[in-house]
């Protein structure tokens, strides 16, 4: 069995998990986030990315909640170009299912069962996407399920320059590796 899960919360994330019949099961979250930078300034077009590895009890229960939710019949899938997009392949002895669910306002959509697997999915793993942002290189990044808003670490003056001249110095070293 194997459920591989893409969608976007505050960060975009990817969740795979195999299960290993009696063992338990073993899975990994890779989350990804990209750096804005505000104008003038010229962007970077950089993204952090870390993959993290799930304890088999948090994958184990991400299956059960797949499960138990009926996920995989919901007759609410549909698609959109705003708001909130989930992508969901599930693998079993039966075959390969691919969904795509799309939310146009998570608020309106609250009751569905797709809705209540990610919300419970982002609830097992709120450690680590604080890990993430932790370890999180940028001053400010994009939010991805509010409509484009962006996040920013409330800095000081010395900070910010520090951050602005890390950047510099990454577009000079991206300057010099092209020439």
């Amino acid at each position: 069995m194997h459920l591989h899960i893409a969608y976007s919360y505050t960060s975009s994330l990817q969740i795979d998990i195999d299960s290993i019949t009696n063992q338990g099961c073993k899975g990994s979250a890779k989350i990804y986030t990209d750096e804005y930078i505000e104008q003038p300034e010229k962007p970077t077009n950089r993204h952090y990315i870390e993959t993290f590895h799930l304890e088999p009890l948090i994958a184990s229960r991400i299956i059960k909640l797949y499960v138990e939710l009926k996920v995989n019949q919901t007759n609410e899938w549909q698609s959109g170009f705003d708001g909130t997009n989930y992508d969901i392949d599930f693998t079993d002895a039966q075959g390969t299912m691919h969904r795509k669910f799309w939310s146009p306002d998570k608020r309106k959509s609250s009751q569905s069962n797709v809705r209540a697997f990610v919300d419970s999915v982002h609830l097992l793993l709120t450690k680590t996407e604080s890990i993430f942002r932790s370890h999180n290189p940028f001053e400010c990044n994009y939010v991805k399920d509010s409509g484009g808003d962006v996040e920013c670490r409330a800095l000081n003056n010395k900070q910010k320059r520090k951050y602005k001249a890390e950047r510099e110095n990454f577009r000079k070293s991206q300057r010099s590796s092209i020439q």
